[in-house]
């Protein structure tokens, strides 16, 4: 599994706090968050986020249930057009 990472700058708190959200809808996870005060600039907050890769997990567990439930389905429909007429 590859790792990537990024690391985010912000000279204010509301705004990196809409990068972080922003970065994990990329599947990026804050692993640090620091502040450090730099004399010409004020205080800069700082972001290590991590992605393991779980975007593509999620899609290929998503097609697989896909895929399962279309099998359950066509069973279903299967099921039914051979019992159709005896339920009633």
């Amino acid at each position: 599994m590859e790792i990537d990472y990024i690391i985010l700058d912000s000279n204010s708190a509301s705004e990196l706090e809409l990068l972080l959200g922003e970065k994990a809808l990329d599947g990026y996870k804050a692993v640090s968050l620091n502040s450090c005060f730099d004399p010409h600039k004020g205080i800069t907050y700082t972001a290590l986020m991590v992605n393991y890769g779980l975007n593509g997990q999620l899609e290929d567990t998503m097609a697989h249930i896909l895929e399962k439930l279309d099998t359950i389905s066509m069973s279903l429909l299967l099921i039914e057009t051979n019992t159709g007429d005896n339920l009633g």
